[in-house]
């Protein structure tokens, strides 16, 4: 499968025009207009000032489609519940997650995308009482040596991808996959509502294959159903496969192995 190997990304910076120290927020970037510019592989630490900047932007280019995880963590002495937005370049709104106070844990979030710039807000609405400080960052996922691709974490969020307006109410739609100990499954959502659609079972109870990632198409066997393919891994064969499924009607319509 060498064709499939996941690879560093080089990043093209757009849109700087002051720099701080390497890994640092520069201010003001509050507005997508002056957002933060990331590098890829490297924690920036942030702040939200109480009573001022209550919102941080970051933004980054992809040269060509990658896998990236964001890893977040409060490191405030008193944190606050903060929110983590990922956004597209008309700056619409792709996925969104929130750290709860008492987690300092480090966060990670599994993304893939395609090319093009994205944007990252941090924000939290008890910030304008206390400082609220953080780490962010965006990783690239290092290519395996072998011809077999591997998953990059295990449980939680595997990854999502972009679906055209399943309900037809002029909102973008979405599905994540995600990974328990239990199985994996998916959920398709309303971006703008933030409402589940559906959740989809794509695998038999007796399998237990690692998911990996999920790619989302318009229309894949002819039948104008948006549906996505999922890669999963098989860690006693250590072999790939391919599950399609049809996110309209909530079934897998086909799969194939990995050569």
């Amino acid at each position: 499968m060498k064709n499939m190997k996941l690879h560093l990304l080089s990043l093209a910076l757009l849109g700087i025009s002051s720099v701080a120290s390497a890994g640092f927020e520069v201010e003001p970037n509050n507005k997508s207009t002056s957002a933060t510019p990331m590098v890829l592989n490297e924690t920036f630490k942030g702040n939200l000032e109480k009573g001022s900047y209550v919102e941080d932007y970051y933004k980054f280019t992809l040269t060509e489609p990658a896998e990236i995880t964001f890893h977040f963590k409060n490191t405030s002495d008193n944190p606050v519940k903060t929110e983590f937005t990922l956004f597209d370049s008309s700056v619409r709104s792709i996925f969104k997650d929130s750290i709860d106070p008492s987690d300092t844990n480090d966060n990670s979030i599994p993304y893939n995308l395609g090319a093009g710039t994205f944007f990252v807000k941090v924000w939290s609405n008890y910030s304008r009482k206390t400082n609220s400080s953080y780490e962010l960052s965006a990783k690239t996922v290092v290519s395996e040596t072998s011809d077999v691709t591997t998953p990059a974490k295990k449980f939680g969020i595997i990854g999502t991808a972009a679906l055209p307006d399943l309900n037809q109410n002029g909102n973008k739609d979405i599905a994540v996959l995600f990974a328990t100990e239990n199985g994996s499954y998916i959920k398709t959502i309303d971006t703008k509502t933030g409402e589940q659609i559906k959740e989809i079972t794509y695998l038999p109870e007796d399998v237990k294959l690692q998911p990996i990632s999920i790619t989302g198409f318009d229309d894949i066997d002819g039948n104008k159903n948006p549906a996505v393919v999922v890669l999963t891994y098989d860690e006693k064969e250590k072999t790939n496969t391919q599950f399609i499924v049809d996110v309209v009607k909530g079934e897998k319509i086909g799969s194939f192995a990995v050569e």
